[in-house]
Parts: C-alpha cells; sequence; structure tokens
C-alpha cells in the first residue's frame, strides 16, 4: 500500500509527515496504544493525502537502535510505502532516560 497509489476522484494535495515518538522509559504503559494510533492516523490519511512518511523515535536508552541515550534517530526516513513505516513503529522501544524532544523535532 502506497498513500501516491490510491484512486481518488479528486487531486490531493501532497505533503511529508514525520511522527516524533519519545522512547524514553515513561512511555511504557503507552507504547503501544501509540504504535497502533500512528497506524491507524496513517491509513486515514491516506485516503486524503498524497504524502511521505518519516518517523524519529527518540529518548531511547544507550546502544538502543546504535545510538547514545536519549539521541533522536530516523526509524524510517520520508518514504511513500507505508509498509516499512509500519514495520518500523513495531520497533519503538521504552528503554531510555532522557527526552531531547526539540532535538527530535530538529532532526525530523
Amino acid at each position: 500500500y502506497t498513500a501516491s497509489g490510491i484512486q481518488r476522484p479528486i487531486q490531493v494535495p501532497k505533503g511529508d509527515i514525520v511522527f516524533a515518538i519519545d522512547e524514553s522509559g515513561s512511555m511504557n504503559s503507552a507504547i503501544d496504544a501509540v504504535k497502533n494510533n500512528i497506524n491507524d492516523i496513517v491509513v486515514q490519511l491516506g485516503a486524503d493525502l498524497d504524502f511521505n512518511i518519516g518517523l524519529v523515535g527518540y529518548g531511547a536508552g544507550q546502544g538502543t537502535h546504535g545510538v547514545a541515550d536519549g539521541t533522536p534517530h530516523a526509524h524510517a526516513p520520508l518514504n511513500v510505502d507505508i509498509g516499512p513505516f509500519g514495520q518500523q513503529v513495531a520497533e519503538l522501544v521504552t528503554d531510555g532516560g532522557t527526552e531531547p524532544a526539540f532535538a527530535a523535532i530538529d532532526l525530523a
């Protein structure tokens, strides 16, 4: 499934969408709901937009995803295919202690 591959009766706007997700330990009780909601949002947006989708994580523990403690990192660079994006969402973890959200937004 790709957002650009959907047949629509009208011309839809194009855009880039990047989710920045906190992977610190404080998200442990909420991460499953976050993962489900991200996937639902992407599917719903696909009906109305032609987009590239990306995923930035921040707050993961030392060595997780090959980064220093909390360092923002691209899980999924901009792509039109939500299949690989969904796989990257599934790999989100909650094991860190710092939450540099502004640095994640800057990376996005």
